[in-house]
């Protein structure tokens, strides 16, 4: 599993998801917020992803939210 950083382009927020690629990384983001908004209106052109992230780069502690 990696640590990826999914962009949702509509509102600029960035969330952390484990997953073990990319496109896990967004399809099962895509499921949650479609899941929360109670219907499917996103998809997966509607997010950016960034990653794998290494924690061995962060050189201070950081709240990830």
């Amino acid at each position: 599993m990696h640590i990826y950083e999914v962009i949702f382009k509509a509102l600029g927020e960035t969330h952390i998801v484990v997953a073990k690629s990319q496109r896990q990384a967004v399809e099962v983001f895509a499921d949650y917020v479609n899941r929360e908004a109670g219907f499917d209106k996103f998809f997966e052109k509607d997010f950016l992803v960034n990653g794998p992230l290494d924690p061995e780069n962060y050189y201070e502690p950081t709240v990830i939210n």
